[in-house]
């Protein structure tokens, strides 16, 4: 299994992530961003065919009505 790398901007983002959500009162709290993030992170590390692939060599977890960001993961087919 490959580690995943992550985009600088998308650390960025996810600093501001946690409030944006509790705002928009799609979660009740921080720790329900983290099991979810961390939920598709491990998809997309364990099974990242099981994903669509949005551009050549990029496949993603799919944005849902909840989260309106993908998360992404390149791979080497």
């Amino acid at each position: 299994m490959k580690p995943l790398r992550y985009h600088p901007e998308a650390l960025a983002e996810l600093g501001g992530a946690p409030n944006y959500y509790l705002l928009k009162g799609l979660i009740s709290n921080g720790d329900e961003l983290q099991t979810d993030l961390l939920e598709a992170l491990q998809a997309l590390q364990t099974e990242p065919t099981l994903h669509p692939e949005v551009v050549q060599g990029l496949r993603a977890w799919r944005p849902t009505t909840k989260y309106l960001s993908r998360i992404a993961r390149p791979y080497n087919k």
